[in-house]
């Protein structure tokens, strides 16, 4: 589960063969300190920049092996203080359940008498 604490924006600023300024924005994260998070965003504005400008081709990261900047709603820690749960709310407005444990259960039953739902639960 990658839920960082801290996130910034980082700006890299340069200027295309033809002399026209550009800049390039990134952002990251820390777990660290928003100091951390903003060091790391203006380190990978620059690299990208550089590339950019300089023709060479990006490499691209596989789903998943970022964090993803969305809302954080809430929290669950356990009794240490680790983190075991966040809600998180997405681009599209939905709160998301991030875990790594987690087991929903779906129990049907017919619709029956209380005396028989007793036995159902307490046979």
């Amino acid at each position: 589960m990658k839920i960082p604490k801290f996130w910034s924006k980082g700006t890299a600023d340069g200027k295309t063969r033809d002399g026209q300024a550009t800049s390039f924005s990134c952002w990251r994260s820390s777990d660290t300190s928003e100091a951390d998070a903003h060091e790391s965003a203006l380190s990978a504005a620059k690299r990208v920049l550089d590339a950019l400008l300089s023709g060479r081709k990006m490499d691209r990261y596989a789903y998943g092996c970022m964090a993803l900047r969305e809302e954080v709603m809430n929290r669950v820690e356990d009794g240490q203080g680790g983190t075991i749960a966040v809600v998180t709310r997405n681009l599209y407005g939905s709160l998301v359940l991030n875990t790594e444990r987690v087991m929903f259960v779906d129990i049907d039953f017919s619709l029956v008498g209380t005396s028989e739902a007793t036995k159902h639960f307490f046979t």
